[in-house]
């Protein structure tokens, strides 16, 4: 049970495909199937990899099959620079071998690229019919066609199983009539410039939370904290778990987003809360949600509902001010911002593990090697030092509170520190280990 919040969809009445971009989309069909006709009608031509036109281009025949492995070594490298440019990028071809969907998977993931595998359905006679009345290209023939509805049919059966962020099948009347529209991942928010009070880990600590808002000077009004002056909080993820108050905590952060007040990106934790309440046997011990089980059956129902509000639709990572200010709960590195795949959206949540020549688990620190120009808040590693941390245009503002330090929130624009110090240790900061 992952998210990714990839997620291209078809409205109500099947007239409109909203495709996130940027991605990949591999079309998949037989000949004759109308892949080329539905990409030339709804995608500019520099966005098409097609196999015909590039075996033309190679051998001035587009159905010499001779010419197959220097044409999908072209569309393989064409590809390739594409994604390097993070063009959205549509490949027009059969696609129904699976060491060419497998080969297009791998060229797509090592950019961090979403793709979107678009089954076109048709029935086997009319493709036979399509392809008998070409001329050019010439038709591919009857036996041809058969073998490739063979290799369709079982594509069906397997395709959801192979690695796509997303696959949908469309109909003969749906690829006639729809209008494909590229829209921004919902997570690009550039429009929201703050100004933003950022906080770090809270991890049940209801009572410090409290008194930093205040601290900052939100007022609680109607038993919502707003700010007089308009700012907005970014809370980057883990609000839950190892503290002492954490139903109170999602009632407070809760009411802070439902009301506008306040925006959020998930953590481990919280992700491990959710999965707790779909399927209470997946939560790993580094996850602990004892907790949840010493509340009244009143309260269970209430933490369900307000943690499936908050993580279920929020996205991993936001994109803020103009494209200045990026937030995560674990970081992001410079290449995956702008993207969306399941592989991003566990980085966001966990940042990466590596594992230590003696066996032992340790996080990377993937903020001494990130070069982008958005500077990235973010938590999830708690640090010891007085003050949150910057590095290479990255801050990271937890501070341990759980475990005794402080908690933290920076004001931007204006890059200015409010802490509060933690009102006991309520867990023992760990020596090693994630």
């Amino acid at each position: 049970m992952e998210l990714s919040l990839y997620q291209a969809q078809l409205s109500a009445n099947h007239t409109h495909l909203f495709i996130p971009c940027p991605t990949v989309i591999i079309l998949c069909g037989p000949s004759g199937s109308g892949k080329s006709t539905f990409a030339t009608r709804n995608f500019p031509a520099t966005w098409i990899l097609s196999s015909d036109k590039l075996r033309g281009l190679i051998s001035d025949n587009e159905r010499n099959q001779e010419s197959n492995k220097d044409t999908f070594d072209l569309l393989y490298n064409l590809l390739d620079t594409r994604l390097r440019y993070k063009r959205t990028t549509i490949v027009d071809s059969t696609a129904l071998r699976v060491q060419t969907r497998r080969k297009l998977l791998q060229i797509a993931h090592r950019h961090d690229f979403a793709v979107l595998l678009l089954l076109i359905d048709a029935p086997e006679k009319l493709c036979r019919e399509r392809d008998a009345a070409r001329i050019d290209p010439p038709p591919v023939g009857a036996k041809v066609v058969a073998e490739q509805f063979k290799l369709y049919w079982e594509i069906e059966k397997t395709a959801q199983k192979e690695g796509f962020e997303q696959v949908i099948k469309l109909n003969q009347h749906e690829i006639s009539n729809l209008q494909v529209e590229i829209v921004p991942l919902s997570l690009e928010k550039p429009e929201q410039r703050g100004p933003f009070d950022i906080i770090g880990d809270i991890h049940g600590c209801y009572d410090e939370l409290c008194e930093l808002l205040n601290k900052l000077g939100y007022q609680l009004e109607n038993g919502v904290y707003q700010h007089p002056l308009g700012r907005r909080t970014i809370f980057l993820g883990d609000l839950i778990n190892r503290g002492p108050k954490n139903l109170e905590v999602l009632r407070l952060v809760s009411a802070m987003v439902k009301t506008d007040n306040a925006l959020f990106t998930p953590g481990n934790h919280c992700y491990a809360l959710y999965k707790y309440f779909q399927q209470p046997d997946s939560v790993d011990s580094n996850n602990t949600c004892e907790w949840i089980e010493r509340l009244s059956a009143k309260e269970y129902v209430e933490a369900s509902e307000l943690i499936n509000a908050l993580v279920k639709d929020a996205p991993p990572y936001m994109i803020l001010n103009r494209n200045k200010l990026v937030v995560a709960h674990a970081g992001i590195e410079d290449h995956m911002i702008g993207k969306l795949t399941t592989r991003i959206f566990n980085f966001c949540l966990n940042g990466e593990i590596l594992i230590t020549p003696e066996g032992n688990k340790q996080r990377k620190n993937w903020a001494e090697n990130y070069r982008g120009k958005p500077l990235v808040a973010y938590g999830h590693t708690p640090t010891t030092k007085l003050l949150p941390e910057f590095r290479n245009n990255t801050v990271n503002l937890d501070q341990g509170c759980v475990y005794g330090g402080r908690l933290s929130a920076m004001r931007y624009p204006e890059m200015e520190f409010i802490q509060v110090n933690a009102h006991a240790a309520y867990v023992e900061r760990k020596k090693r280990g994630v």
